[in-house]
Parts: structure tokens; C-alpha cells; sequence
């Protein structure tokens, strides 16, 4: 008997992809319902907790304003996509221009709030909305001369969003990360880390835990402000029999986290309360977890403004990619950044 498939054999086979495509296809959209209705019904929250307030806004603190625009940001922001960026940086690259990269911070505990949402146009139209909050504990220790520092990170929520159909929000893998910053004098500062990123599974998370070591370098004499943040990640299990947000190209079935270096930038002078500059960032993957992956690369930049409000500085900058490799598209994004000291 031969070995060679029939024509009846193709044909089944074809009917067997049909339905499982259309099995696919309807897990989806069920899961689409889900997340829209949960969205909805968190709205629903926020409204009557705004309703019942008898706080005016502008009497309220700091941080609940804070709190409630990062999820006036997720409710309004119009996004999807059908398919997650494959792996790239776990830190989202510029994600660290704000501050002074290599500055020691006087000793007490700080908060920062993050948002950024952005599309990759022209030939993609795949868009991405992220908010995050930041604890950073600046100790009265000092070792080898340089203050030690603890970065927090316990919650990153991710919006994907593609062609205006609403597709994927879940949790981004956790970060935290020890720091010794140290005063160069003259206006020079640096700064090492060592971070990590815990290993978590959902539809949005890379599907493996990553180190995430960081060397930060500033000068803030005579009102500038030019910083460079230095950002490796190490992915401890580069493929896993876990897709999440990370799939590999040609095994979706499996995850693929590569390795990466980010470069975030900034030069900036300040006037009184006001701060002006550029903002930009470099990211690339430095290995291929397996054969036929295309590593990325981008180079973004873009204008900076920061405003000092009493113990609250704000700031936003719009970046704007120059040149990207294996992304789909030039990225166009909007940062806001909220941060104060908390005590």
C-alpha cells in the first residue's frame, strides 16, 4: 500500500485546520466579551466612587489623583492587538528617562506613576498602553561610599491593541531591584543595579524571569541635566513550553525571550520650575532563543517638559521612532510621569 496521501486525506486534513481555526476563533472572541465587560464594570466602579466623593479634585491628594488618572488612561485608551510584540526588552525601552539615572537620592521613600500609550504605524498599526507604579526606598546606608537604593515595581499593566479591536490586558512580569548611587562631585553622578524580573504567566507576561543589572551615569551641574541609563536583561530560560505574550515564531506553542540592551537618554535644562529638553532611547536583542527569530532594534527621540508643583514633579515627553528593525513599524508614544516623595 502506498504511502502517498489520497485526495480524501488532504481534504480532512483541511477540514481539521477549518475547525480548529474557527474553534480559535471563537475562544477569542469569547475572551474579548470577558475583558470588555470587566473593563466595563471597572468604569462603573470608578464612576460611583467619583460620584460619592465630596472632595473637590482640586483639594484631593496627590495620590488619588494619581491613582485615578492612571485608570481614567486604561478605560479610554483605544487599543488591541491580535498578536503581542514578539519578546524584545523586558524593560520597555525610555521607560527610565525621568529621573537622574546615576543621582543618589536623599534618604526616604519616593513614588512615580507611569503611563505611555503609542501605535506602530506604516505597514502595522499595533498599539500599546502601559501604566506602572514605581516605590523607591532611598536608605541612610552607604556602602563603599554609594547609597544604597531599593526600586519597586509590583504591578505593570499592559493594553495591546491592534486595527481598533480591543484585544489583550493582563499583568507584566514584576521587577525589583538594589542600587548603589554614588556622588562623583562636580555635578557627576553614577549609579549600578542589579534587578530582576519574576517569572509570572498570563497572555501579556514574558514566560520567563530575567536578570536585569542597570548602570546609570548623570551630570546635573549648572542646571543641566544629561543622563544615560544603561539596561542589559539576561532572560533565565531563553525558550519555554509556555507562549504567554512571548511566542516563538516558528513554534508558537513555545516562548521566546531573548536578551537585551536598552540605552535610555536624556538632556534637559532647567528654568526655575520648569524643565526643558530631549528624550530619547536605543533598544536592541542581543541573541536569537531560536532559529528564524528576527531580532529587534529602535532608535526613538523627541521632545521633553517638565514642570515642578510643590513636591510633585511632572513630566511628559513624545517620542517618535527614527529607525526600527523587525517591528512592524515606527512607534509614535506619549509618556506622563507623576512622582513625589512620600516621606
Amino acid at each position: 500500500m502506498s504511502g502517498n496521501p489520497t485526495g480524501n486525506d488532504i481534504a480532512q486534513d483541511i477540514d481539521r485546520a477549518i475547525e480548529e481555526f474557527e474553534a480559535a476563533v471563537r475562544a477569542l472572541n469569547a475572551e474579548v466579551r470577558r475583558t470588555l465587560n470587566a473593563l466595563s464594570d471597572a468604569a462603573r466602579v470608578i464612576r460611583r466612587s467619583l460620584k460619592a466623593t465630596e472632595t473637590p479634585l482640586g483639594k484631593m491628594p496627590t495620590a488619588a489623583l494619581s491613582s485615578i488618572a492612571v485608570r481614567l488612561v486604561v478605560l479610554f485608551s483605544t487599543l488591541c492587538s491580535a498578536v503581542p510584540a514578539i519578546a524584545g526588552s523586558y524593560t520597555q525601552p525610555g521607560s527610565t528617562i525621568s529621573g537622574l539615572a546615576g543621582e543618589p537620592i536623599p534618604p526616604g521613600l519616593y513614588f512615580e506613576n507611569w503611563t505611555s500609550t503609542g501605535c506602530r504605524t506604516s505597514p502595522s498599526s499595533l498599539c500599546l498602553t502601559d501604566g506602572f507604579e514605581v516605590f523607591t526606598w532611598s536608605t541612610p546606608v552607604t556602602i563603599f561610599g554609594g547609597r544604597l537604593q531599593v526600586h519597586v515595581s509590583p504591578t505593570i499593566p499592559v493594553w495591546f491593541g491592534v486595527e481598533n479591536e480591543f484585544s489583550s490586558v493582563n499583568l507584566y512580569n514584576p521587577f525589583a531591584g538594589v542600587q548603589l548611587a554614588w556622588d562623583l562631585g562636580s555635578g557627576f553622578a553614577v549609579a549600578a543595579m542589579l534587578g530582576n524580573y519574576f517569572e509570572i504567566h498570563n497572555a501579556v507576561s514574558n514566560s520567563s524571569g530575567a536578570l536585569n543589572p542597570r548602570l546609570g551615569l548623570s551630570y546635573t551641574g549648572n542646571g543641566w541635566n544629561l543622563s544615560a541609563n544603561n539596561i542589559f536583561g539576561i532572560a533565565y530560560h531563553p525558550v519555554t513550553n509556555s507562549p504567554d505574550g512571548s511566542p516563538c515564531p516558528p513554534s508558537p506553542s513555545k516562548g521566546c525571550n531573548s536578551d537585551f540592551y536598552n540605552l535610555d537618554m536624556k538632556a534637559t535644562r532647567t528654568f526655575d520650575k520648569w524643565e526643558f529638553g530631549l528624550a530619547g532611547y536605543y533598544s536592541t536583542d542581543l541573541n536569537t532563543p531560536t532559529p528564524g527569530y528576527q531580532k529587534q532594534s529602535q532608535f526613538a527621540v523627541g521632545p521633553l517638559v517638565g514642570y515642578k508643583l510643590g513636591p510633585v514633579t511632572l513630566q511628559t515627553y513624545l517620542t517618535r521612532d527614527l529607525y526600527q528593525r523587525n517591528y512592524g513599524g515606527y512607534d509614535t508614544r506619549l509618556w506622563t510621569v507623576i512622582s513625589f516623595k512620600i516621606w
